[in-house]
């Protein structure tokens, strides 16, 4: 299968507000991220079967941990990540990731990161190694890499990858790559929103 990026045109702030409410609130947003996000919930306990046996929490309960501000799991720090992809899939807009998935090694994007460099660009590197948004999500050693680009950075980053810019990247690959993430950027200055994203 190799590896993708999952990424989400988002409020950021509007995200970051989703950890810090009032009990009543953050227990609204529980059972909407849950009933949104069924299928998924059900693939990751699935895909983590053996870890949850072993005391890694459940997704369902790890998204409640952070919403509720409760003590977290740190030697399962991955989980907090998938449950943060949960809300972002929840309240967010998935984008499509063709170019940024099936890849045979992460460092793929390293070199797409270095195509760019010459712009002044740094918004691969941003959306895959920045970290969370939400400082209530702690961060993993593993998968997920979690990254993203706040509102006010995606003008500035639009204005850096031009379409010229584009079109003189040498290798196809990279340029197909660069262009879906220019079409992410275009649809986030749209909806004014920023963008978070996974790596896994």
């Amino acid at each position: 299968m190799g590896y993708s990026v999952m990424a989400y045109t988002i409020g950021v702030e509007r995200l970051r507000r989703l950890f810090s409410q009032p009990e009543a609130r953050a227990a609204r947003t529980l059972r909407y991220v849950t009933r949104s996000g069924r299928g998924s919930i059900q693939s990751t306990n699935n895909n983590f079967e053996d870890e949850i046996a072993e005391g890694c929490p459940p997704i369902e309960l790890a998204l409640e941990q952070l919403l509720f501000g409760k003590p977290q799991h740190p030697d399962h720090a991955y989980m907090y990540g998938y449950a943060l992809e949960l809300i972002c899939d929840a309240y967010g807009s998935f984008l499509n990731n063709h170019d940024w998935s099936g890849m045979p090694r992460s460092s793929y994007l390293e070199t797409v990161a270095e195509a760019l460099d010459p712009t002044g660009s740094d918004a691969v590197r941003q959306l895959l190694y920045r970290g969370s948004p939400a400082r209530a999500v702690p961060k993993a050693y593993e998968w997920p890499c979690i990254g993203y680009l706040e509102e006010s950075e995606i003008s500035g980053e639009l204005a850096r990858l031009t379409p010229e810019v584009m079109s003189a990247l040498e290798d196809s690959s990279v340029r197909d790559t660069a262009n879906r993430l220019r079409s992410w950027l275009e649809l986030a200055d749209d909806r004014g929103t920023g963008i978070v994203a996974f790596l896994y």
